[in-house]
């Protein structure tokens, strides 16, 4: 299984090799490479404030609810509300109203609306002055070149011999 897992990501892998024979395909791979430096810098910044959140979370409210109860928990629990944006409000606001009401709303402010969208603004960034530096804006459109080449197979009958 392990072996048939890294063949399938070495096959993901080559996919993105080979889209760089099409100009707008070579966008999004040139715009991963860029992004890579910034996205590390940003993740210099993001993984102590996400760890912050996931050790307050424990030790603030460990003792009172399952979902933070350990620090794998905690971190699952800050994940979730993370991606999914989903908190269990009407549990953890029956008895602690204002810390968690101040906890959440923090986590959600910081992580979810500035950190996140911090990651979306750098893609689109990098993707808007590769596509302005490149000239792939006006490159053909990958259904264009399917059909070429579709248009090119179909002829080949009729080419003339070498």
């Amino acid at each position: 299984r392990m072996l048939l897992n890294g063949y399938i990501l070495f096959l993901m892998f080559r996919f993105f090799v080979s889209f760089s024979v099409h100009p707008r395909l070579a966008l999004l791979t040139l715009t991963l490479q860029v992004v890579i430096v910034d996205m590390i810098h940003f993740l210099l910044v993001f993984i102590p404030t996400f760890v912050a959140y996931v050790v307050s979370g424990n030790l603030l409210f460990g003792r009172k609810f399952d979902s933070f109860a350990t620090l794998q928990a905690s971190l699952g629990t800050c994940f979730h509300m993370a991606i999914a944006s989903e908190t269990d409000w009407s549990e953890w606001s029956e008895d602690y109203y204002w810390s968690v009401g101040l906890w959440t709303w923090s986590f959600i402010l910081v992580i979810c609306l500035l950190m996140l969208n911090m990651v979306l603004a750098i893609i689109v960034d990098a993707y808007n002055v590769l596509r302005e530096t490149t000239g792939s804006k006006h490159a053909e459109p990958i259904w264009i070149s399917c059909y070429n080449m579709f248009i090119r197979l179909i002829n080949i009958r009729h080419w003339v011999p070498e």
